[in-house]
This record gives C-alpha cells, structure tokens and sequence, in this order.
C-alpha cells in the first residue's frame, strides 16, 4: 500500500467521522428483532446502490427446496425462526475493481439477538434499545454491538476509500442478512448461488481480537417425561432437574478435557468465546396442580474446530442416557434429544494470507498486532463450504458495569481504519 492513498483515506476518515457515526445510529434506530430487519435490509441496499453506487446489486431470498440439499443447510426449531429463512432478504453488492487485483468481501447480520427482549432483562436498560444514545465514547443499543457496527464499519470503510479516489484492482463485496441468528441460511444460499471472493472479513464484535476460527455451535431439546398424577406422581421436573446436572457435569468435564487440549494445541489462540454447554430453556407444566408429563430442556453445546460434531452429538446423548440408566423411571421411559440450528466450525492457519494482512495493517493504525481468538458467525460457512479464507473482527464494547448492549465509539472509528487500510492492501 502507498503511504499517499493511506494518507489519503485516513483524511477522509477523519472528516467524516461525525457523518460515520451518525450512519451507525441511523442502523440501530431501524428496529430489526429476530424474525423481521427487513426494513433495514432495505435501508442498507439503497444505501449501496445510490450513496456507494454499486457496480451490481443482488437482494434475493434463500430457495429453501434447492438449499436443503446443500451441506451447509441446517434445520431449524420452526418458533425460534419467527420468519422462515425463505422470506428473509440477503443484500449482495458488488464494487467492480479494474481487474488483476484480489477481491474482498464483508459479510454480516443485522437482526438483533433475541435475548436482550426478555422483560427481566429489558427492565434493567437505561436507554430505549433503539434510539442508539450516545454518552461520552459509548453508543448504547440494540445490535450496535452485534452486529451493525461491523457492518457499518465495512461501509464506512469503502466509502472512505471511494471519496479519496484511491482506485482499486480488486472487487469489494458487501453482504448483510437477517438470518445468522438461526443458521446463517443467507450465507449459504449466498454460497449456493455461486458468490466468491478471495477472502472474507465477518466483523463480529470480537473487542478488536482478530478471529481466526469458529467453534461450532449445536441447537438441541430433550424431552423429559414424568407419570403424572392430581398432586403426585412422578414429576417431570425432578427427573428433567437430574438431566441438566448431569449436561452441566459433562459441560465441565469438557471444559476439563476436550476444550484444555485445544488450547494446549493451539496457545496462541484465546478462545475468546464460551465453549461450553449452556441450557437456556427450561419448560414444563399446563396447570399449578397437576404433575407435569413433559418438561423440555432447549440448549446448546460448542465445540472447538479439532472435534467433530458426531462426536459431540454422542458425547450428549451418551451422558443423557447414563443419567437415565440411575433412574428407575427414566430407565424405561428415556429422554428423547433432538438437535437442529448448527453452525460449523473452521479454523483458518495463522500464516494464511488474509490472517498475516490484516495483522499488518492493524498495527499499522493501531500499533500493535491484534490478539488471535476465535468467534461465530458467517465466516465459518464461507470457509467451509466455499473454500473463502474467512475472519473475524468486530468492536470492542466499552469498560462499564452495565446490561445494555454497547460499544465504544472509538473502536467503532479504529475499526473502519483497519478495514480501510485492509481494503488498500488486499485489493491493491
């Protein structure tokens, strides 16, 4: 990269930093929960196509009976989709480069997570979720962090590159669904549909750490039955409370085992997310005096890239059937498992071209090189099923004692240089 084009687009950078922010707010007051966004998906390709003026662009849906067949397709729990994936639109634009240049595309969702919805939690929140309120450096928010800060960041980037004049030899992709929350179905069918790139940046929020790798991420629901009575009997409750100890016992055998050896492999990456197992759903009953018949556990279990995930659907399904086999009911009446929502694993190589550029133009604004982990997200898909050496690297949130959702403004701005500078070097 010259020095004159990074001067350049750093100028640009820091001229428009009001208008960037005030793009990133303009996302997160376009409410988008999980099962809706489209209303700022269509915020997003008209903000491509008029404001960047992009070369080609593509909104499509995924075609559910062709994506079925494709191996990056997972099913999913029909009421934790709100909108089946055939009705939710992908954004793909394309920036033409002039050609002999490599291309680079940014790629991410926009829905806001579902938990930060729940009352108990919503109730401890200061700011409205969507009027992006801004404090000193901390923008506050519903998906600011996760995840239309990276996203707006990989725009803001182009753009500053755009309004410098800086040509480009590469092409520059941007992508954005609403789906990754329940299977990155938009990704796939992206995939599907034949769109490539030479390598991919997903910016989840990974606090500025580059993510080198995914761990994988197993949806799954056991059914726990009981043999009820008018006020007695054999609750399902007591037997369902018995197979979460034994998930949480197995959760930290792994933690102990299978997780440590990872890291022993691999020291030089944090993993920089929770592999364990969580249980986050726990339903039981129709009325307060009678016994429930079924209590259903809802889950997940992660894996690191060096397990595979039938392993890991049997280490599950072994551990449940043992605590069944100690229990005289449960003995003869087991819990059924089911597992559907999966995201794939990868793991790139530290020396891949993509992971060693973009180390290089981190220090060079930042002046360090950024710390390697591992995150969730679209990338994993890219580089499993598409062979698109993929990474992550998202915002950091701010250092404060708060539920809310938020990032720091200044990482949002350090962010959209890395990408910029990224963008001048890969795509030359």
């Amino acid at each position: 990269m010259g020095s004159d084009s990074e001067t350049l687009v750093m100028e640009q950078i820091e001229k428009q930093q009001d208008l960037m922010i005030a793009f990133l707010q303009d996302l997160v007051r376009i409410p988008s929960p999980e099962g809706g966004g489209h209303e700022v998906q269509e915020f997003v390709a008209k903000y491509l196509k008029e404001e960047l003026e992009a070369d080609e662009l593509d909104v499509f849906k995924p075609d559910i009976d062709k994506l079925q067949d494709h191996p990056g397709y997972t099913p999913v729990f029909c009421e934790h989709g709100g909108t089946p994936p055939e009705d939710k639109p992908v954004v793909m634009a394309t920036f033409k480069g002039k050609g002999q240049g490599k291309s680079l595309m940014f790629i991410g969702h926009m829905e806001a997570a579902t938990p930060s919805w729940e009352p108990a939690m919503m109730k401890h929140w200061k700011h409205d979720p969507w009027e992006a309120a801004i404090e000193g450096d901390i923008m506050f928010g519903k998906s600011v962090s996760n995840m239309k800060s990276g996203n707006a960041a990989g725009m803001m980037a182009l753009k500053a590159v755009k309004d410098a004049g800086i040509p480009l030899k590469g092409d520059v992709m941007i992508s954005t669904n609403i789906d990754e929350d329940i299977g990155c179905q938009g990704t796939v069918e992206a995939i599907r549909r034949g769109y490539r790139a030479d390598a991919a940046i997903c910016p989840e929020p990974t606090q500025m750490a580059l993510g080198i790798g995914s761990p994988g991420c197993q949806h799954f629901r056991v059914k726990v039955c009981g043999k009820p009575t008018y006020g007695g009997g054999i609750s399902a409750i007591d037997n369902a409370v018995k197979v979460y100890h034994a998930i949480k016992e197995l959760s930290d055998h792994r933690m102990e085992t299978r997780i440590q050896s990872f890291v022993e492999e691999n020291p030089q990456i944090q993993l920089g997310y929770p592999v364990t197992i969580t249980v986050g759903m726990f339903n039981a009953g129709v009325w307060p005096c009678t016994t429930p018949y079924e209590t259903v556990l809802e889950g997940s279990i992660r894996h690191t890239p060096n397990e595979t995930i039938e392993d890991v659907r049997s280490q599950l399904e072994d551990q449940i059937k043992r605590c069944a086999d100690q229990d005289l009911f449960m003995r003869d009446n087991p819990p059924e498992v089911e597992f559907w929502e999966y995201w794939v694993d990868h793991l790139e190589d530290p020396q891949e071209e993509i992971v060693k550029t973009m180390e290089e133009t981190y220090q060079e604004v930042l002046g360090k090189k950024p710390a390697l982990t591992l995150s969730v997200g679209d990338a994993a898909p890219l580089s499993r099923f598409a062979g698109i050496p993929s990474v992550y690297l998202g915002p950091k949130a701010a250092d404060v004692d708060t539920t809310e959702e938020q990032i720091s403004v200044k990482s949002y701005i350090d962010l959209i240089k890395v990408f910029a500078n990224t963008i001048l070097d890969w795509c030359e």
